[in-house]
């Protein structure tokens, strides 16, 4: 939802609200604290940054840019826990909650624009009051 929201309106979510919802996520699910918070906050304001370029695009793009950056942020939590030689999960194990949570993003991409009415701008749109110029 996090990455959904990111995408269609970077300026609902605030990059203090979303370190602080994952690392209480970590915390509750006894995950070493603050690395994966650290890979959704590098992720999302990846995803942030290219929001401009994003909002032109097809889904499918959006949906290809933020599955590539799921990937960089498990590869990237699984290096850096082998550098500090951290327990992890199996390698199995965690290719699956990825691919879960890849083939859950359109389902979260579709409660957000259809339930919330969360849209892309378009260009010349408004930010704050989503018309147009």
């Amino acid at each position: 939802m996090a990455f959904a929201w990111v995408v269609r309106r970077p300026d609902y979510v605030p990059l203090w609200l979303i370190g602080l919802l994952f690392f209480l996520t970590d915390m509750l699910l006894l995950n070493t604290p603050g690395l994966w918070t650290l890979m959704v906050v590098i992720g999302t304001e990846f995803l942030r940054g290219r929001e401009g370029s994003l909002r032109e695009q097809s889904f499918l793009v959006e949906f290809g840019m933020v599955a590539g950056t799921l990937v960089l942020m498990m590869v990237g939590q699984r290096l850096l826990m082998s550098v500090f030689w951290v327990d992890q999960v199996s390698l199995g194990r965690a290719v699956l909650y990825l691919l879960a949570t890849i083939a859950a993003y359109p389902l979260a991409a579709a409660v957000t624009v259809y339930v919330f009415g969360i849209k892309k701008l378009q260009p010349g749109e408004d930010e704050i009051s989503g018309h147009y110029a």
